[in-house]
């Protein structure tokens, strides 16, 4: 604890922001360019934490979630298969995601299909992830809706029947 002297002001008070081992905090100086703080740098795995220097900000993204912020707040989930809400994100979580989907999308035949699944993903480069997009759950979830419709109205529902699997490894890649 810091006790001032009987001349001595506090000026100001910062916060210690706090990063787990699995976690990144991004920072952003007055000039536009961004620092990371990894949790699983040279804390020995078990997180790090920092001081902002003067005239920096945490960067906040607000990430697409089926989940309302309210329900994250209160650790409820639910587990809707679209996008409803934005929630407001200020350390990238570098484990593994999931996302849960349901598509309607249209056959060849013109058979409309109801597809429902869940969607693994993980970010594996955060400078390059600030660099393109503020809502990597969102993008990866309409990529993933965008993938399907187009490899189903390329298939008849026959041929998706007898070689489903086939039909799902087009649409990952």
């Amino acid at each position: 604890l810091f006790f001032p002297a009987a001349l001595e002001t506090i000026v100001e008070v910062r916060t210690l922001v706090r990063v787990a081992p699995h976690e990144v905090a991004i920072v952003r100086d007055n000039a536009g360019a961004y620092s990371f703080h990894s949790g699983n740098g040279t804390g020995g795995g078990r997180g790090t934490a920092f001081f902002l220097p003067p005239h920096c900000e945490l960067v906040t993204m607000h990430w697409s979630s089926g989940t309302s912020a309210e329900d994250a707040e209160k650790n409820v989930v639910r587990n809707a298969k679209a996008v409803k809400y934005k929630v407001p994100v200020t350390k990238v979580d570098l484990r593994s995601q999931y996302a849960f989907f349901e598509y309607k999308v249209r056959t060849s035949d013109n058979v409309e299909l109801l597809l429902e699944g869940t969607i693994f993903w993980q970010v594996v480069d955060v400078p390059k992830m600030i660099g393109r997009t503020g809502d990597p759950k969102g993008d990866v979830w309409f990529q993933t809706q965008s993938a399907f419709i187009e490899v189903m109205s390329k298939v008849s529902l026959t041929d998706f029947m007898a070689n489903y699997d086939d039909t799902v490894t087009q649409a990952e890649n």
